[in-house]
C-alpha cells in the first residue's frame, strides 16, 4: 500500500518550494508514495478575514489518515497557524518534520543561515574593503531572518566595526516591494549612501537593486549589494546578485529521508543542519562578464512574457463565464467543455469541488450563513478533466480529499488551493502531477480569479433570487397566498399570450362567494377572513398546480390554465362546490359557505383578448350566482 505524506506550505516562495519539492520527488522516486500538497497564500498584509480562508486549505488534511508530514514552517507567514497545525499533527501522532523552522517537540531539517550570511559579509569587508554596511531585514519573530542579522553584526563585530543605527532596518516581510521601499526611503533620508547593502533575501535584493537603478545609482560601481537564498532571478538579474546558497533540493532529499526513519521508528537525530555557502556574482564586484544565465535570460523574459499573456487571457476567458451566465447548470457546463479544450495551466488531470451550501441552488435565502471553518462532509465535484474527457458530476466526500479513480498505481502528487471569498469557505482545486501554477508564479493570481469569479455570480444569482422572491411577494394576496390584482398583471397576459402561440386552450375561471355581505355585517370581519382563506385553499386544491390562481377582489377569485375540454372544467368546478360543502359542514360554520363559478374556454384562433374573457366568465358566474340566490328565496 502506497505510503501517504502531507506538504504543507504557502505559496508566495516559488522558486524555494520548486526546488524543495523536486528533491523531494527524488527521494520517494524509488518508493510507493503519494504527496499531498496543501498550499495557500496567507501573508502578512492581508486582512484577517482573508488569511483566515486561505489557511483553512490545511484543515482538509485530516493527520491520522497520513503516514507523514512535511511543514514548510519557514514561509507559514503566520506563527499562530504553524502552532495549530503542530498541535493537531500531534495529536493525531503522525510523524512530522519542520524545514527551517524550529518548533518545540518536532525534529527539524533546516540550513545554517548563519554561517553563509556571516561568509558573505566576510568576504566585502576582507576582500572589497567595506566598511560602512547596512542591513535590510526580515520579520522580527522569523528565526533564519534573526540568524542572518546575528551574523551580519558578527561578521562587523569582529572587525571591530560598528553598522550606523538607523542602517539596520528590521520588521520586513520577504517581499520585493519591501527592499524597493526601505531602499528608496534610505536614498531620500541619508546624506551620504553605506558602501554596501547586505539583504536578508534575494527578493528584497532585486527591489533594492532596482530602486538604486531608478535613482541613477550603480551597482557595483557605486554601490555594493547581496542577498540570500541563491534564486534563479537572482543569477538571470543584471547585474547578476551575490547571494548564499541553501541547497533546497538536497533539503527536500533530507525531508524525506529524515521521514522515512521517523515513520519506521528508526533512531535519528531529532536535529539536522545543511550547510549554506557564499555566491559571488556581479553585484559585489567579483565577475564582471555575464555568464550563459544572465544571456539566456532575455530570452527567458520574452518567454515567459507571453506565458503570462496567455495565463490572463485564459484567467479572462474563465471570468467572462461568471459574469455572462445566469443559471448554475450552464455556468458549470461552460466552464467545463472550456476547460476540457484549455488547461495548459491546471494540468491534465484536476478537478473544482466546491461546498453544496455555496451552490446557489442549494440556497435557502432565509438562511444565507456560510461556513467559515474547515469544510462539509459532502462536496459538489462542479468540474473534473480527466485525457482531456469531462467526468460526471458527483458527490465527493471531503475527507476522501480526491474523487475516486483519480488515484492509480504510480506516484502521484496532488496540489490543493483554497476558493474563497474573504474567511468564507467556497470549495477547493485538486490537480494531479502538475505544478505549472506553481513554477509560473500564476497559483495565487489563478485561484483568487476563480473566487472572485465565484463570488460575483453568486452575489448576482442570489440578487435575482431575492428580486424575484420581492416580486413575488408583491405579487401575493397577504391572505390567500393567491396571487393579487399586480400579479394579475405581470403574469396573466403572458400566460394568455403563451397559450395562444402555442395553438393551446385557455380556460378562464371566476369564482365568488356567495352571500358575502351577509356573512360580514352578521357574523363579523373575522369570520368574513375565514371564509376567504377556506375558498382559497379549496380552489386550490380542486385546480391543477400549474394553474395561476387570483384573489381578484375582496371575495372574487379568478383561476387561468390550460388545455382542458369543458367536461373536465365543469368536473373541477363541482369538484371545489362539493368540496367546500363538505369542508364548512366540518367546521360547524354558523353560516352557509358556498360559492358561484363561471368559465370560459379561449380557442387559439379566436380573436378574444383575456380581459374580455375574463368578463365572459365573470358573467357566467354572475348567471350562475343569480339562479343560486333565487333557489334560496324559494327554499
Amino acid at each position: 500500500m502506497k505510503k501517504k505524506i502531507a506538504l504543507l506550505t504557502t505559496g508566495w516562495s516559488c522558486e524555494y518550494i520548486f526546488a524543495v519539492l523536486d528533491g523531494i520527488k527524488k527521494a520517494v522516486s524509488s518508493d510507493e508514495v503519494d504527496l499531498y500538497l496543501f498550499i495557500c497564500y496567507g501573508y502578512y498584509d492581508e486582512t484577517k478575514a482573508f488569511n483566515h480562508g486561505e489557511y483553512n486549505i490545511f484543515s482538509l488534511a485530516h493527520y491520522e489518515d497520513f503516514d507523514g508530514v512535511i511543514l514548510f514552517s519557514n514561509i507559514f507567514n503566520s506563527i499562530e497557524v504553524l502552532e495549530r497545525e503542530k498541535a493537531r499533527i500531534i495529536a493525531s501522532k503522525t510523524p512530522v518534520i519542520s524545514l527551517e523552522y524550529k518548533l518545540d517537540g518536532i525534529d527539524y531539517i533546516g540550513t545554517d543561515n548563519y554561517s553563509g550570511m556571516y561568509e558573505i559579509t566576510e568576504h566585502l569587508i576582507s576582500v572589497h574593503g567595506l566598511r560602512d554596511l547596512a542591513f535590510i531585514g526580515g520579520p522580527d519573530d522569523n528565526s533564519e531572518s534573526l540568524d542572518r542579522k546575528r551574523a551580519f553584526l558578527d561578521a562587523m563585530a569582529a572587525h571591530h566595526l560598528t553598522p550606523d543605527e538607523k542602517n539596520i532596518i528590521t520588521g520586513g516581510n520577504w517581499s520585493y516591494d519591501f527592499g524597493y521601499d526601505q531602499m528608496l526611503k534610505m536614498i531620500r533620508e541619508s546624506k551620504k549612501l553605506p558602501e554596501g547593502i547586505v539583504c536578508v533575501n534575494d527578493e528584497g535584493t532585486l527591489g533594492a537593486i532596482t530602486c538604486l537603478h531608478k535613482n541613477g545609482i550603480r551597482v557595483p560601481r557605486d554601490i555594493v549589494v547581496v542577498g540570500f537564498d541563491d534564486t534563479q532571478s537572482a543569477a538571470a538579474f543584471t547585474p547578476s546578485i551575490s547571494t548564499v546558497n541553501r541547497n533546497w533540493s538536497e533539503l527536500g532529499v533530507k525531508a524525506i529521508e529524515h521521514l522515512n526513519k521517523l515513520i519506521n521508528k528508526e533512531p535519528v537525530e531529532p536535529v539536522e543542519m545543511l550547510k549554506s555557502s557564499a555566491v559571488f556574482r556581479q553585484s559585489c564586484g567579483c565577475v564582471s562578464e555575464q555568464d550563459e544565465v544572465q544571456k539566456n535570460n532575455s530570452l527567458d523574459l520574452f518567454h515567459q512574457q507571453r506565458v503570462t499573456l496567455s495565463f490572463n487571457r485564459h484567467v479572462r476567458h474563465l471570468q467572462e463565464y461568471f459574469i455572462e451566465e445566469t443559471e448554475p447548470s450552464s455556468l458549470w457546463s461552460q466552464i467545463q467543455h472550456y476547460l476540457k479544450e484549455h488547461h495548459e495551466f491546471e494540468g491534465d488531470e484536476f478537478c473544482i469541488l466546491m461546498e453544496r451550501s455555496s451552490m446557489p441552488e442549494e440556497i435557502n435565502v432565509e438562511e444565507r450563513a456560510k461556513r467559515k471553518d474547515g469544510y462539509s462532509e459532502e462536496l459538489l465535484k462542479t468540474v473534473h478533466i480527466k485525457d482531456q474527457q469531462i467526468q460526471k458530476s458527483e458527490i465527493v466526500y471531503s475527507r476522501e480529499l480526491i474523487p475516486k479513480g483519480m488515484n492509480d498505481d504510480r506516484n502521484n502528487l496532488y496540489m490543493f488551493v483554497p476558493f474563497h471569498f474573504q474567511d468564507q469557505v467556497i470549495g477547493y482545486f485538486v490537480n494531479k502531477n502538475s505544478t505549472s501554477l506553481i513554477e509560473n508564479r500564476f497559483c495565487y493570481d489563478w485561484s483568487k480569479g476563480i473566487s472572485n469569479g465565484f463570488t460575483l455570480f453568486y452575489q448576482k444569482y442570489l440578487y435575482t433570487l431575492t428580486n424575484k422572491e420581492l416580486t413575488t411577494l408583491y405579487m401575493k394576496d397577504a391572505m390567500t397566498g393567491l396571487f393579487n390584482r399586480l400579479g394579475y398583471k405581470k403574469l396573466a397576459y403572458e400566460f394568455f399570450q403563451e397559450n395562444r402561440d402555442k395553438q393551446e386552450h385557455t380556460v378562464i375561471i371566476f369564482a365568488d362567494i356567495n352571500y358575502m355581505k351577509g356573512i360580514n355585517d352578521q357574523f363579523g370581519h373575522l369570520h368574513g377572513d375565514l371564509a376567504i382563506k377556506t375558498v382559497a385553499e379549496i380552489l386550490q386544491q380542486a385546480f391543477p398546480s400549474d394553474w395561476l390562481g387570483f384573489r381578484y377582489g375582496g371575495d372574487e377569485y379568478l383561476y387561468i390554465g390550460s388545455g382542458q375540454d369543458e367536461e373536465v372544467v365543469d368536473q373541477y368546478c363541482s369538484n371545489a362546490s362539493t368540496n367546500l360543502e363538505r369542508r364548512a359542514k366540518r367546521m360547524s360554520l354558523p353560516y352557509h359557505l358556498s360559492i358561484s363559478i363561471g368559465y370560459q374556454i379561449v380557442r387559439p384562433q379566436t380573436d378574444l383578448t383575456l380581459d374580455e374573457a375574463v368578463k365572459l366568465a365573470d358573467e357566467t358566474m354572475y348567471r350562475h350566482k343569480e339562479e343560486f340566490h333565487s333557489l334560496r328565496k324559494e327554499l
